[in-house]
């Protein structure tokens, strides 16, 4: 085996671009580690070395065994299946069992399901299932890459982008307040949603800063900001329905102030002529107003507005009395039905059928009369 082309291919992922920044946290490998076990990852991968074991050879070279068996199964897992392979064939040694054990992954398979299907923190994810935050980070390590490689990419592709609540940020977190920040502001939050109490009578009761608080509500509860907008929206319009109706009242009741002597008048059997003139408006005006607001007395004018003649004619009150008038002038005088109904302003063609509803024998006998002359 090519010792430097193999170690050369081994830390040619370590020099990736999108590694780089990540040099110095857990995602990559220190700068000042991968010098520390430099000589003894190349001693593992030499075939001067492969009639020792690992534990040997991290002896060689001043290490602890678990140590560097966790540096090549962190960084290096092709070099040492490239190291058992050879020395199976060379039947130096028989195969290390390789993998986990069932006891391990019963141990830790709640807390895998949950960083598979949720985006909380490792650190989280052992709490809540009560395992070894550092015994549940070197499982992941050696045997759930695809996990780590997938969280490690979410965090790549969050950086530089918009904060969305409840994803993974740039910082591996998930975008959502402390729990301590939290519980700060449960009361005032509670408050917040509960009264219309404004966001500094709620800080300056419960000792909080008005500022601090505001900025919280506007970061993590703009749902509770769009509640309590439309609350009072809502209450703004019901204020403003109430005011206008209280002014259409308002007018009504000044209208109908205005109206009451002509009802009166009009209920005691005047025409509407009569009671507009009495207040000073038009018929026209007060026929609306009382058919609008007052219809059981725009029946009643209407009803004394129209007489019953005995033949069965309907005639209005006013236009009756104007044709009494030219009854008595028909009668009394030689006058012709026509001049009368001129002298009248009436309808001539009306004149005469009422003349000839109520008397068609003088109306007969006087056209007999002028056919005579």
């Amino acid at each position: 085996m090519d010792e430097d082309t193999n170690l050369s291919n081994t830390h040619e992922r370590l020099t990736d671009d999108r590694l780089q920044q990540y040099m110095h946290n857990r995602f990559g490998q220190r700068s000042d580690t991968r010098a520390r076990y430099a000589e003894a990852i190349v001693a593992c991968g030499s075939i001067l070395y492969l009639d020792k074991t690992i534990a040997e050879i991290a002896r060689l070279f001043g290490h602890q065994e678990e140590c560097l068996r966790n540096q090549l199964k962190r960084h290096f897992p092709e070099l040492v299946a490239e190291r058992e392979r050879i020395r199976g064939l060379l039947n130096m040694s028989k195969l290390p069992a390789r993998g986990v054990g069932k006891a391990t992954v019963e141990k830790y398979k709640a807390a895998i399901e949950l960083l598979r299907t949720s985006n909380i923190t490792i650190r989280e994810a052992a709490e809540q299932t009560g395992v070894s935050l550092a015994g549940l980070h070197q499982h992941l390590l050696f045997f759930h890459k695809d996990i780590v490689e997938q969280r490690f990419l979410r965090r790549l592709n969050a950086l530089g982008q918009p904060k969305v609540e409840g994803e993974t940020n740039g910082t591996g977190r998930i975008n959502e307040p402390r729990k301590a920040t939290k519980a700060l502001y449960a009361d005032a939050i509670e408050l917040y949603r509960t009264t219309d109490r404004p966001v500094t009578e709620i800080a300056m009761e419960l000792g909080l800063d008005p500022h601090n608080l505001s900025g919280y509500i506007q970061r993590w509860h703009r749902e509770d900001m769009a509640v309590r907008a439309k609350k009072r929206s809502e209450k703004t319009e019901q204020r403003r329905e109430k005011r206008k109706l209280q002014q259409e009242m308002a007018l009504k009741k000044k209208a109908e102030n205005k109206y009451i002597p002509a009802i009166q008048l009009i209920e005691n059997g005047a025409s509407y002529a009569d009671a507009a003139k009495a207040i000073g408006i038009s018929p026209e005006r007060l026929t609306r107003w009382t058919r609008r607001h007052r219809s059981d007395v725009h029946k009643q004018a209407m009803q004394n507005a129209w007489i019953t003649l005995p033949g069965g004619m309907r005639i209005m009150r006013q236009k009756w009395l104007k044709m009494q008038e030219a009854e008595k002038a028909f009668l009394d005088t030689d006058e012709s039905i026509i001049e009368i109904a001129r002298r009248l302003k009436l309808s001539p063609t009306s004149l005469l059928t009422y003349l000839h509803a109520m008397h068609r024998e003088d109306v007969q006998r006087h056209r007999d009369m002028k056919g005579k002359h």
